[in-house]
């Protein structure tokens, strides 16, 4: 969206005409950075979102109502004392700047009318969420540390709400900006670069938007009577963009959501689909984005987590290989043991050296004595050197196939990750993560009402379904999801199937006492190696065998299993049949 007050004031209008006179009947707070009102009118509940964070500032009439965490922010709380209940009085945009300004009027304990405006700044550096009440002084916000530095403003409770600070033109100066495109600019090479530096409410798509339209960007300031009257004819109209707005969301090559306007930008080339008001626009914008980048913040938490972890036990790995390295000379300090013994008689008293000769092939050699010991204690001393490598080689060799198989369930995990389309998927490989150790729980159980902590279910989200050619297939996309569907959905005749070589899913083709048809059977391949490392390849092999000749490995993670008796077939990576 062009982040500015034209576009702005079309979202805020919106807003106004259909929450003023509404009553605020819920406040949530899914995050320290975002809240979202629950309003009641004209019979219908709406949901508004206010959001300071960084990456994403926004606010729009929302389809998604917000959900609280375990324990509610505190920010959250002194919201629900001032605005439950509360009725809005206007949505508008303060200073004609990127500043929403929320006004509500409640009753307080004593049922004296109390007024107060809840404030938004959209804005992605220093955005913030403020609370003030009637005389302007702030009573609470999302970022209660922060301080603006470039603006020397501090939020904090009693002290007076100050807007951010504008030095630049006015958008609505129109004599001004024509003053400014008629003169000369040396720090602009174009009419879209000056108005977007010294005009306020002006974005740089909005800028890039009217320089295209009057047909003047190849044109450096100063510019002609003519480029110059186009230019604020331009801007008045966009200045009444209620009037003719066309909301809509343009596209990317792939389909996905790439941004949405308050009317085609035709110096956008992009498909666009049109809708009705540009909140809802907004909202699937948004909604398709915060998932979007919820799912990437998520998988790169998880991903780093697994990693960590995986780094760990290539160390141990590593010190395993090197513990069977040095036990491979445990048989030559034996076999010197031994030497000594058969020539304890030719072993003088604090002797250093034993030149002699090797019993079993006669060659001369030379053991090294400890002068301090006896002949025998120096015999004893390596034997027990010798006995302590075998026991760290027996405990290198039983640690190192214990590692190797972590290592290989956590490449399971690490794949399951990678290959994620969905937060369900995600929030059951956070489970398998927090069960394992590999990541600490960050909220303590609710109290039930007897004061006991509430057991904490694990989610559960179904392995993926679809039918083919008449044959149910189901298809493992995490760990867990492949113990259901092999242990629990799949019957022992029932065709399994797993890419061979590759970390991936579990997929079963239920057969239900049939002959699995050559289409059913190809469309569980394609599904095994989409869901699998090898999703970027094609002709990926794929073992498939009965499910009773899949066993469990003991004592291994979830999802790791051996088979038997398997044919291999070629299959092209696709999930849509």
């Amino acid at each position: 969206m062009p982040n500015d007050y034209i576009t702005l004031n079309v979202l805020i209008d919106e807003i106004d005409r259909t929450l003023r006179g509404g009553k605020i009947e819920k406040v949530a707070q899914p995050d320290k950075n975002q809240i979202v009102l629950t309003v009641r009118n004209n019979s219908q509940s709406y949901y508004l979102p206010l959001s300071c964070a960084p990456e994403l500032p926004r606010i729009h009439l929302s389809s998604q109502k917000g959900e609280n965490p375990p324990e509610a922010y505190a920010f959250c709380m002194l919201l629900r004392k001032y605005l439950e209940k509360s009725l809005i009085l206007s949505a508008e945009l303060l200073n004609r700047d990127r500043v929403a300004a929320i006004k509500c009027r409640a009753k307080d304990e004593l049922y004296d009318v109390s007024d107060c405006t809840l404030i938004l700044e959209i804005m992605k550096r220093c955005g913030n969420i403020i609370l003030i009440n009637r005389d302007g002084l702030v009573l609470g916000s999302a970022r209660r540390g922060f301080l603006d530095d470039a603006n020397r403003r501090a939020f904090l409770p009693g002290s007076p709400y100050v807007p951010p600070k504008n030095d630049k033109l006015s958008i609505f100066d129109l004599s001004g900006i024509r003053a400014l495109l008629a003169s000369p600019a040396d720090n602009a090479d174009s009419a879209a670069e000056l108005l977007y530096r010294s005009i306020g409410g002006i974005s740089k798509e909005t800028a890039a938007e009217l320089q295209y339209i009057c047909g003047v960007t190849d044109l450096k300031p100063p510019l002609s009577p003519e480029h110059t009257d186009a230019l604020i004819e331009a801007l008045s109209r966009f200045l009444r963009l209620n009037e003719w707005k066309s909301p809509c969301v343009s596209l990317k090559a792939d389909g996905s959501l790439s941004d949405f306007f308050a009317v085609k930008y035709a110096s956008v080339p992009a498909n666009t689909v049109e809708f009705k008001t540009l909140n809802q626009a907004a909202d699937a914008f948004y909604t398709q984005k915060a998932g979007r980048d919820i799912l990437e913040s998520k998988i790169k938490t998880l991903r780093a987590a697994v990693k960590r972890a995986a780094e760990k036990t290539q160390k141990k790995i590593k010190g395993d290989l090197e513990d069977i390295s040095r036990a491979e000379k445990a048989e030559d300090i034996k076999k010197r043991g031994s030497i000594i013994l058969n020539n304890i008689y030719a072993v003088q008293e604090k002797q250093e050296l034993l030149r002699t000769e090797d019993y079993e092939t006669g060659e001369p050699v030379e053991i090294a004595l400890d002068p301090s010991l006896s002949p025998s204690d120096n015999a004893g001393a390596y034997f027990k050197k010798y006995a302590k490598l075998k026991r760290t080689e027996e405990n290198a060799k039983k640690n190192l196939a214990q590692n190797t198989l972590r290592l290989r369930y956590l490449s399971s995990i690490l794949q399951s990750i990678e290959s994620a389309e969905s937060a369900g998927v995600l929030r059951e490989i956070e489970a398998e993560l927090k069960e394992i150790g590999l990541i600490k729980e960050t909220a303590k159980p609710r109290k039930t009402g007897n004061g006991k902590r509430q057991k904490e279910t694990k989610p559960f989200y179904a392995p993926l379904e679809c039918v083919v050619d008449g044959f149910k297939i189901y298809a493992g996309r995490n760990n867990s999801q492949n113990e259901t569907v092999t242990f629990t959905l799949a019957k022992s005749r029932d065709i399994w199937l797993h890419t061979k070589g590759y970390h991936g899913a579990h997929v079963v083709i239920s057969a239900e006492g049939r002959q699995v048809s050559g289409k059913a059977l190809d469309a569980a391949g394609s599904l095994a190696a989409y869901y699998s490392e090898a999703r970027s390849a094609s002709k990926v092999p794929v073992d498939y065998t009965e499910r009773r000749n899949v066993k469990k490995i003991p004592g291994s993670g979830k999802g790791m299993v051996t088979y038997t008796d398997f044919k291999t077939l070629l299959s092209d990576p696709k999930k849509d049949f």
